[in-house]
């Protein structure tokens, strides 16, 4: 189970970043920010600010493969 204030923490950074993708928070918690357990728990998902964020894209461009189309 993950502490709460880790939960917390994964609600901000969802919030965060789900008003830049233009998606739910829930959606964004269940898709692209993982339950992490380790109190440094901040440090890691602002790490991953970046992969998740292209992640998401590579979703929106190609949703039935989950990758980006390269040129």
């Amino acid at each position: 189970m993950t502490h709460p204030h880790n939960e917390a923490g994964r609600r901000l950074f969802a919030a965060v970043l789900s008003s830049q993708m233009g998606i739910t928070v829930d959606y964004c918690l269940a898709r692209y920010v993982p339950a992490v357990v380790d109190p440094s728990w901040a440090d890691l998902a602002w790490k991953l600010q970046q992969q998740i964020v292209d992640q998401y894209y590579r979703d929106v461009m190609n949703p039935d493969q989950g990758t980006r189309r390269t040129q």
